[in-house]
């Protein structure tokens, strides 16, 4: 894994933080930087799966799913993905 390079937008955390501090009707008592470090905790943990098997491997949690996405053989993408369902101005609809 010596030449394998993994990518993520440069702020993505703290933008993603501040959106489910602002909007997800969920959160009870949390903090900017508690969300930031539950992140963080979440990107560690997927660097650490991808370092052992490099393909698509995700953590999720209530609010939002870090992934990464192989490119090819050296390059890779963490993304971080909010769920919007957890909005202030989303419901949940059963079909």
């Amino acid at each position: 894994m010596n030449n394998r390079k993994i990518s993520m937008i440069k702020g993505a955390v703290e933008t993603t933080a501040a959106w489910i501090l602002a909007n997800n009707k969920y959160l009870v008592n949390s903090s900017y930087q508690g969300i930031i470090d539950s992140i963080n905790d979440s990107v560690q943990r997927v660097k650490e799966l991808t370092e052992q098997n490099w393909e698509m491997n995700y953590s999720s949690t209530a609010g939002y799913t870090v992934i990464f996405f192989p490119e090819d053989n050296y390059h890779g993408t963490i993304e971080i993905l909010v769920d919007p369902c957890v909005s202030k101005d989303y419901e949940l609809q059963y079909i």
